[in-house]
């Protein structure tokens, strides 16, 4: 709009000037063709005086003449002198026309350079609400973000209080209580001594009877309680290779899932059959509960070292460490068989029963 506006006032201002050079709205070719037409009158006027003079011969047409001829000269040089302000007024003109255009162009760029600046406003304009809507959801997270650290701390400072609470409650229950709780719950085989209390020693069986005093389990005791070490299929080294855990009817009976596999003079006993180098009586040691499973996996793995503590082993056909390898040898083959002591039965073989199906054990 400033361009048009500008554009508009120059072009009045212009036409303004044409006329004032001009004295009318005459082009400058006309102007010309009359100023010929003036001359060519004069040199023709001129020319008469000078055929009048020649004559010597005066008339009053003559003197009209050199009188008009004179007029005519004037008008000549009035003509002439405003031909030479037409021609400055036409160079200003030119100069005010070349400025013009000049004014007109760095109004255009102005004009572009405004357009580009309020391109830059709206920009600019528009980032600005886009960050302050952005502060604004952020001031609104924020405040969110604090109601929940104050909720958080509340809860909290519950919790704090609540554990304060439990913890006053269970100081005032006693340690001795949870201590007694503690060992009574153990699951460690505990005896207060071993011993060997008879031999028995046949040409193709022979075993050990051992005694444990005082023993305890999980919260259970027992004034003592024994089991058998024996080998079977003996041979000119041989002994060892059929292993067997026998436990007979006693008073006080350590596995509570006892029941009598077998039976020799004695009475009724639970045995658990091996066969070295890796075969274990699986269903057998199925049939008992888990938890007694635990104490005979327990049980073996003690076995060892309650060799060692028997101090005399008189009486039988084989010594000490004889029998410490066979309970070394018991104890690998239930740990190959069993993922833990005494628990899962794993079932990485096959009924090991099966093994033992067409073999038959001396009964003693």
């Amino acid at each position: 709009m400033f361009i048009e506006r500008l554009d508009s006032a120059t072009t009045v201002e212009i036409d303004s000037l044409e006329t004032r050079i001009v004295g009318c709205p005459l082009s400058s070719e006309r102007f010309h063709d009359d100023f010929g037409r003036v001359d060519e009158a004069i040199r023709g006027y001129g020319q008469l005086v000078g055929q009048a003079k020649a004559s010597d011969q005066t008339s009053p047409e003559q003197d009209e003449a050199a009188v008009l001829l004179a007029q005519l000269d004037d008008c000549h040089q009035r003509i002439e002198r405003h031909a030479q302000l037409a021609n400055r007024r036409e160079q200003a003109l030119v100069e005010a026309r070349e400025t013009v255009d000049e004014l007109r162009s760095g109004a255009q760029q102005l004009l572009k350079q405004l357009q580009e600046t309020q391109r830059e406003v709206v920009r600019h304009a528009y980032l600005a609400n886009h960050q302050e809507a952005s502060a604004v959801e952020m001031r609104r997270e924020l405040g969110e973000y604090r109601a929940m650290a104050g909720e958080l701390l509340v809860a909290l400072h519950r919790s704090h209080e609540e554990t304060e609470h439990l913890a006053s409650k269970f100081n005032d229950q006693g340690w001795s209580q949870i201590g007694k709780r503690l060992a009574g719950a153990s699951k460690v085989l505990e005896y207060d001594s071993v011993r060997l209390v008879g031999v028995k020693n046949n040409p193709d069986y022979e075993h050990i009877v051992v005694m444990l005093e005082n023993v305890r389990w999980g919260g259970q005791k027992l004034k003592r309680w024994g089991f058998r070490l024996s080998s079977a299929n003996l041979g000119p080294c041989r002994f060892g290779e059929r292993p067997k855990l026998e436990i007979p009817a006693q008073p006080h009976q350590w596995l509570q899932g006892w029941f009598p596999e077998s039976r020799d003079t004695h009475g009724g006993k639970w045995e658990l059959r091996f066969e070295a180098p890796n075969t274990l009586d699986m269903a057998v040691l199925k049939r008992l509960p888990r938890s007694d499973r635990t104490r005979v996996g327990e049980l073996l793995e003690r076995l060892p070292a309650m060799l060692h503590e028997i101090f005399d082993m008189g009486g039988s056909n084989h010594s000490r460490a004889d029998w410490v390898r066979l309970a070394e040898t018991m104890r690998d083959i239930h740990r190959d068989r069993v993922s833990d002591k005494g628990g899962r039965v794993t079932n990485k073989v096959a009924d090991a029963g099966i093994r033992f199906k067409n073999f038959r054990f001396i009964k003693t």
